[in-house]
C-alpha cells in the first residue's frame, strides 16, 4: 500500500506537470495586454496556471517535512467506519457535470451569456447536485448571472458572448 507521503508526491508531481502545460499554452496562445493595460486576455489564465504550479510544488515540498507521512489506514484500522456512497454516484456527478459544461459551452455561443448561465445554474444544482430548493437555485442562479454580467461585461468592459440564435441584448 503506497503511503500518503508517496501519494501526495505524485499528485503534485501530475498537477505541475498540468500547472507547466497549461502556462506553456497560455503563453503561447493567448494575445498578450495591447496598450497601457496590464491585465490582458492572458492575466487570468496564465495566473491560475502559476497558482497550480505554487501549489503542486507546496504539495510535493511538504511530504518531505516528516509531517505527511503518514500511512493511509485500512477499512480494519479504524474504529468508526464510514459508509461510502457508491462510486457509481461519484461517476454520475461527474459525468454529468462535464456533459453540462459541454452543453453550456456550446448553447453559451448560440444564445448568450444572460440565458445560457442561469439555465447551466439551475440543471447543476437541481439536476446534479439535488437541491430541493427551486426557489432558492432560481435566485442563485439569477444572482450569478447579474453578478457575472456587472463584474465582467459593465465594470470590466470583457466580453461576454451575446448569442446568435437570439438578438435581445
Amino acid at each position: 500500500m503506497m503511503s500518503q507521503s508517496a501519494i501526495d508526491r505524485v499528485l503534485g508531481g501530475v498537477l505541475f506537470a498540468i500547472a507547466v502545460a497549461w502556462t506553456w499554452g497560455v503563453v503561447d496562445t493567448i494575445a498578450p495586454a495591447s496598450g497601457p493595460a496590464m491585465s490582458g486576455p492572458r492575466f487570468f489564465p496564465l495566473v491560475l496556471g502559476i497558482l497550480l504550479g505554487v501549489l503542486a510544488l507546496a504539495v510535493v515540498l511538504s511530504t518531505f517535512s516528516g509531517r505527511a507521512a503518514a500511512k493511509i489506514p485500512d477499512a480494519a484500522d479504524q474504529v468508526f467506519v464510514h459508509e461510502r456512497e457508491p462510486l457509481s454516484k461519484e461517476v454520475r456527478i461527474v459525468v454529468s457535470v462535464f456533459v453540462l459544461m459541454v452543453a453550456y459551452t456550446f448553447f453559451m455561443d448560440k444564445v448568450g451569456f444572460l440565458i445560457a448561465t442561469p439555465i447551466a445554474v439551475v440543471v447543476a444544482l437541481n439536476g446534479i447536485l439535488r437541491i430541493k430548493s427551486w426557489k432558492a437555485s432560481i435566485l442563485l442562479a439569477l444572482g450569478m448571472t447579474v453578478g457575472c454580467h456587472l463584474i465582467f461585461d459593465v465594470l470590466m468592459n470583457a466580453y461576454l458572448p451575446r448569442g446568435t440564435w437570439l438578438h435581445f441584448f
